[in-house]
């Protein structure tokens, strides 16, 4: 039957090749702005998570310091967290070294689990199958100072000072050998041994899934911070170990911080959920090491035998002093105020959405040095800046504050 002049109205024309390929060329534009866009978000909204749970945990530590007589929580001390028993030889970094590896994040957790999450060993005899022992010691052992756990009662207990999600309390379960574990330690290795079904002492991680770090003053040994006659920016801000020798050059105690607080992580070659590699060196690339890692450690340890840990922590962690002519260090090109106290004596950390803490891939990681990654002079110390503002060097950049150069979140007291 032929067809009407109305009929042929009916008929559809096909797409052409060239209309289809315009089509998908503006869902791939289109894809390409938005999807960096959502990620941003998300990363965003993980930074304020992580934020305000680590403001929670500040808010708790301020209310057990009320109750106890200002005392910052942690079951031990600043100085035994710092040990060499805990942390490794001041200033070595291999195997050979090794310690307990508790976490300063850990040590806090078990003041403000409450007493239920403590195992009263008088009362109740150690069950490997619900019980885990924690603490700065290498031999796991009440006789020789630790402590027996509930972990399902840390920070779960009726008189727990904060309770977390499920989802920021997680044990940084690893392999056995040394290049895989994610945390580094023998306390680590007895307790959060991969595929051993034992209890594990539950660490805080952040929201992208990267363990928390806590910085906690030794106040009693040092009540203040001391300088050098300008020659150094401070004598006892920080130390890789609390002793048991006092001295600064070979990176021992006694100091305000302690490198070893935080060793289980920091010398740990697959930390978090990423497996971030953060005790690389700087010198074989910058991805994943983190400036305060054991790889970084190292380098500086060899430069000037431990000394410049001073340096590096009061880059990071120190405020900023009154500028006047005693507290101005010559550093080359630049003069900058060092710090003669530290943002805070309670600090949280935690690695933001780089996942590394303070990571030598920062773009602007460089800022805070006078001479390049890694760092050292002719003096034997690294050219750092100090303080919170930091002169853009070999630039006409306007000063920056550490949280303009590293995405790192850090609450303090």
């Amino acid at each position: 039957m032929p067809q009407t002049p109305f009929q042929s109205l009916n008929v559809r024309r096909a797409f052409t090749l060239v209309e289809v390929l315009v089509v998908v060329v503006i869902i791939a534009v289109l894809i390409s702005i938005l999807v960096p866009a959502l990620g941003g978000a998300q990363n965003a909204a993980r930074g304020l998570t992580s934020q305000n749970m680590m403001t929670g945990i500040l808010q708790a530590s301020q209310q057990f310091q009320l109750d106890n007589g200002g005392r910052f929580p942690g079951f031990y001390s600043p100085a035994e967290l710092g040990s060499e028993e805990n942390g490794g030889a001041a200033g070595a970094f291999d195997g050979s070294a090794m310690g307990a590896g508790m976490s300063a994040m850990e040590n806090i957790l078990l003041d403000l689990s409450g007493s239920s999450a403590i195992v009263d060993l008088s009362a109740t005899p150690f069950d490997p199958r619900i019980h885990a022992w924690v603490g700065p010691v290498e031999m796991a052992t009440e006789a020789e100072g630790a402590v027996a756990i509930l972990p399902d009662l840390i920070g779960a207990g009726d008189d727990a000072y904060i309770t977390l999600s499920a989802d920021f309390l997680v044990p940084q379960v690893g392999g056995i050998s040394f290049g895989s574990r994610k945390q580094w330690g023998t306390v680590a290795m007895m307790s959060n041994a991969s595929g051993s079904g034992a209890p594990q002492m539950p660490d805080v991680v952040d929201s992208f899934g990267q363990p928390l770090l806590a910085w906690v003053a030794d106040t009693a040994a040092v009540p203040q911070i001391t300088t050098a006659n300008g020659q150094a920016p401070t004598t006892n801000f920080a130390a890789y170990s609390s002793g048991p020798n006092v001295n600064v050059t070979a990176g021992a105690g006694p100091a305000l911080f302690y490198w070893n607080s935080n060793a289980a992580f920091l010398r740990a070659q697959a930390v978090g959920r990423a497996d971030i590699p953060v005790s690389q060196s700087p010198e074989n690339g910058r991805d994943g090491v983190s400036l305060i890692g054991a790889g970084t450690m190292n380098i500086i340890n060899g430069i000037s035998q431990g000394g410049a840990i001073n340096d590096y922590f009061t880059t990071f962690f120190g405020a900023t002093a009154s500028v006047s002519q005693a507290s101005l260090l010559n550093t080359g090109a630049n003069v900058s105020p060092y710090p003669t106290r530290p943002i805070g004596q309670f600090i949280l950390q935690s690695a933001g959405r780089d996942l590394t803490y303070f990571s030598a891939a920062d773009p602007r990681a460089s800022q805070i040095s006078s001479t390049p990654i890694p760092w050292g002079n002719a003096n034997g110390r690294p050219g750092i800046q100090f303080g919170n503002l930091f002169s853009a060097v070999n630039t006409d950049e306007d000063p920056l504050t550490i949280s303009d150069i590293f995405d790192d979140i850090l609450i303090t007291d």
